[in-house]
């Protein structure tokens, strides 16, 4: 997906890493109809046209969420 650095429409917010295990990615989404729609029209093609099985997906329910204080600069070299 060429999404030029921004998320997909209604993703709140994204991950991803390497993992011993292969990549993992954990994504919020504004509505469970829009992790369905990213799913069926931008992973599923993706995911077929380079003879992928579609990612494991599982769902939780977010109860609360977090942010940085104001000023705060987050690094990804943690």
């Amino acid at each position: 997906m060429q999404l030029g650095g921004h998320s997909a429409p209604g993703v709140l917010y994204h991950w991803a890493a390497q993992a011993n295990t292969g990549m993992k990615a954990v994504d919020v989404y504004e509505t469970r109809a829009a992790a369905d729609h990213l799913a069926q029209e931008q992973i599923g093609p993706i995911v077929a046209e380079l003879g992928l099985p579609m990612p494991q997906i599982s769902e939780l329910d977010v109860h609360a969420v977090l942010a940085p204080a104001e000023n705060i600069t987050l690094s990804s070299a943690i």
